[in-house]
């Protein structure tokens, strides 16, 4: 799974738990944080700096409404931790892109990992972590974690006739199935399979989306994301980083669908006509 360097840096400061902790009896409290947001919809967390944190301290900020977390769920998560001595920010996905991981201990670490475990996606966790050895300097350390959903989540749209039929895992995964006697279509053809309410895809967009690709001759598989150690496709829309029937098929749908397309090989590798289930996880448009 792809990791961006500074985030592991803020799991091991905010998660560290097994690490030894710097005591002090006069420990703040995870009340005295407040949390707001800014207009691009990045956290504003406000608290008294200085203040000493000598416990490991979790509060479900709001629960979630989604599927319930097991144990070893992929589990999608934006992440904003900032030092509750200095203030400085560590860890910022959200104005960037959040992170796939599986929910094991050793993964998120073992306090998050009980909190998360008792909740549902859609939840948000205020996670406090007092210093621990080895990062003294950044002092106690705010987490806040908004678990989103890890495959489509929206409304189940009527089969477009002729187009692969698509099945679905426990896990959200789908599988292509394709009527060998049904021939590929010349040009980019496109349906929605569950249809989101999230932002809408303009050029530009950045978006995190889970896909898998067949070849619609043979039906064997082309790509996935969905293996946890690719994680999920992180890009922009329109300008040139997906292949042409990507961008053109991704315009205007919304987060939280489910699209299937089929692009001819001049709007993809070049190489065959390309089958594309694509999960619209999170969309993102700067004004």
């Amino acid at each position: 799974m792809t990791r961006i360097g500074v985030i592991g840096l803020g799991l091991a400061l905010v998660v560290g738990g097994c690490s030894a902790v710097i005591a002090d009896p006069n420990a703040g409290s995870i009340d005295d944080i407040t949390v707001s947001g800014d207009e691009d919809g990045v956290p504003v967390l406000e608290f008294t700096g200085g203040l000493e944190y000598s416990r490991v301290q979790s509060e479900v900020l709001w629960a979630g409404e989604g599927d319930p977390l097991d144990a070893g769920d992929r589990i999608l998560l934006d992440m904003y931790s900032v030092s509750l001595d200095s203030g400085v920010v560590l860890v910022n996905t959200y104005s960037d892109f959040p992170n796939m991981y599986l929910l094991a201990p050793e993964l998120v670490g073992q306090e998050l990992y009980d909190v998360l475990l008792d909740e549902r996606v859609g939840a948000r966790v205020l996670h406090v972590t007092p210093p621990v050895e080895g990062y003294e300097g950044h002092g106690a350390v705010a987490l806040l974690v908004d678990v989103l959903p890890a495959k489509a989540e929206g409304e189940a749209q009527p089969r477009k006739e002729g187009m692969p039929v698509v099945t679905l895992d426990e896990f959200g995964k789908p599988d292509v199935a394709i009527d060998e006697d049904t021939e590929a279509p010349d040009g980019l053809e496109a349906a929605t399979l569950i249809l989101g309410s999230g932002e809408q895809v303009k050029p530009g967009s950045s978006i995190v989306a889970n896909y898998y690709a067949v070849d619609y001759d043979t039906g064997e598989v082309f790509d996935s994301s969905w293996d946890v150690e690719d994680g999920p496709l992180k890009a922009q829309v329109g300008v040139g980083e997906l292949p042409l029937g990507l961008d053109q098929g991704l315009i205007d749908r919304t987060e939280g669908s489910q699209i299937l397309l089929i692009v001819p090989p001049e709007l993809a590798y070049g190489d065959g006509t390309l089958v594309f289930v694509v999960d619209l996880l999170v969309v993102r448009t700067l004004n």
